[in-house]
């Protein structure tokens, strides 16, 4: 196809399953909605991102991902655009973006990204403005920049229990104020383990080693 696989707007409380979106010359999936579940999909080779998940009317509240694997998307695997809220992003499979994020996220909140395995990619996550985000039990291995980035503006999130190593930059870089940092290990990473700024932020019980 010219533009996405499935250009899908506006829908509620829907299945996307069981789908293979590959080989289309912008992006595989591109979707607005709430309350909507995307799983167990291949979104590989397409031009531009895998998943989009657009700003425009109605947005993007309530949505789960789980499950899914993108391979190879010359985008970002997942880019979430402002105002996204309440999203389960869970058991994901992302590789092989060597010139982007496995995932992308702008002022996302009240959300969940747990158990995925970011692996290869240019960097792990890429995360911007983000408001009570939990980061949970997520393996990041490889990036060819940044595990994960918490960039400037972001609050009151939580990350907990990750797996982040052999980065070519930072394991984990955080910035913003009233983070919470725990139980995290950060492994043979090219300059360190964790470069942390802004203010009044938490990091307990880190495991760093070998960076």
């Amino acid at each position: 196809n010219q533009d996405a696989g499935m250009l899908v707007r506006g829908v509620v409380r829907s299945l996307f399953t069981s789908n293979i979106l590959s080989g289309n010359a912008v992006n595989g999936l591109s979707l607005t909605g709430w309350s909507n579940r995307i799983e167990y999909n291949q979104l590989s080779s397409n031009g531009g991102i895998g998943l989009s998940m657009p700003t425009s009317v109605p947005g993007n509240r309530s949505n789960e991902l789980y499950a899914n694997v993108f391979v190879t998307n010359g985008g970002n695997a997942l880019e979430i655009y402002a105002g996204a809220s309440e999203l389960r992003i869970a058991g994901n499979v992302i590789s092989g973006h060597g010139n982007a994020a496995a995932l992308s996220a702008a002022s996302l909140s009240n959300s969940l990204v747990e158990g995925n395995l970011f692996l290869s990619n240019q960097n792990g996550m890429s995360l911007n403005g983000m408001r009570q985000v939990t980061l949970r039990d997520n393996t990041v291995l490889s990036s060819l920049q940044q595990g994960v980035n918490l960039a400037a503006g972001s609050t009151s999130n939580r990350i907990y229990s990750n797996n982040i190593g052999r980065c070519g930059q930072y394991g984990l870089q955080v910035s913003g104020s009233s983070n919470s940092v725990e139980m995290n290990e950060s492994f043979s990473n090219g300059i360190s383990g964790i470069n942390l700024n802004g203010s009044t932020n938490l990091v307990s019980r880190y495991h760093v080693w070998g960076n």
